[in-house]
């Protein structure tokens, strides 16, 4: 994720909105956990699709090469029938 997130900003703006949200340390703490999970949840995601994606094209690859070579094989023995 290529992004800034300015916590204490958006912290100073919410409680524009509801006066009181996020007064102790320990709220505090617990928002910047609940960020860093995001961040590192997202991280995860999207490594995760980037292996399936790489796995998947290289399955697709496979699978057309062995078509292809399936179609060589059923062109040469239909030639073969024919040429009898």
């Amino acid at each position: 994720m290529d992004c800034e997130i300015d916590i204490q900003k958006t912290i100073q703006m919410v409680r524009s909105q509801r006066s009181g949200m996020v007064q102790t340390e320990a709220q505090y703490k617990f928002v910047y956990y609940a960020v860093h999970h995001y961040i590192e949840t997202e991280k995860k995601r999207i490594e995760a699709e980037q292996v399936c994606y790489g796995f998947c094209v290289g399955v697709f690859c496979l699978v057309l090469k062995s078509f292809a070579k399936l179609k060589v094989e059923i062109r040469i023995s239909y030639l073969r029938t024919v040429a009898k």
